[in-house]
């Protein structure tokens, strides 16, 4: 089998994971939504973003540091791409979802559209600047890169949890 079949394969299993995670991110968020009433600050949701960080986080680990060239750890690298993908998609997927329930209604559509297109464009144009570093210094350190931009990102995440929910105008009740 050559490289660019176990290249292929592996983001064949990263996408499929992308779908899946999408999918079932949404559908966690929701049961959760149905458990946990909404509070003024924080959201029911972000308990699955919570969940699927550290995920995110060991996966990356475990790629870096176990996978050798070994021809026997080709299924453990497709199921490490299944859970990167997993739960890279299904983070995208609820931080669009977080948007547009948490601006005003009149630009709730545009705020989703705009998330979920920057999450995209993100996701695709972060591989140059890993395949430079990748090419200038080694896999190792663009895979750690990786893990400290995705540490840099839940730390962020943790502290704007604690931000009110709404954006814009609340309507007055009466």
């Amino acid at each position: 089998m050559g490289t660019s079949f176990l290249t292929s394969t592996f983001i064949g299993s990263l996408e499929f994971g992308g779908i899946i995670g999408s999918i079932a991110s949404g559908y966690f968020s929701d049961v959760a939504v149905a458990k946990i009433t909404f509070r003024s600050k924080g959201q029911p949701r972000h308990f699955v973003i919570f969940v699927l960080y550290p995920a995110l986080l060991v996966s990356m680990f475990l790629l870096r540091t176990v996978v050798t060239d070994l021809p026997s750890q080709q299924t453990f690298v497709y199921i490490l791409g299944f859970i990167i993908g997993f739960t890279l998609y299904g983070i995208i997927s609820l931080v669009g979802v977080l948007a547009l329930e948490n601006s005003a209604v009149d630009i709730a559509g545009s705020s989703h559209a705009f998330c979920a297109l920057l999450g995209n464009v993100g996701l695709t144009l972060a591989g140059l600047p890993f395949s430079v570093v990748m090419e200038y210094l080694s896999w190792n350190v663009a895979l750690q890169l990786c893990e400290i931009s995705a540490l840099f990102s839940l730390v962020l995440f943790i502290l704007a949890q604690r931000l009110t929910c709404r954006i814009g105008d609340l309507q007055k009740q009466d």
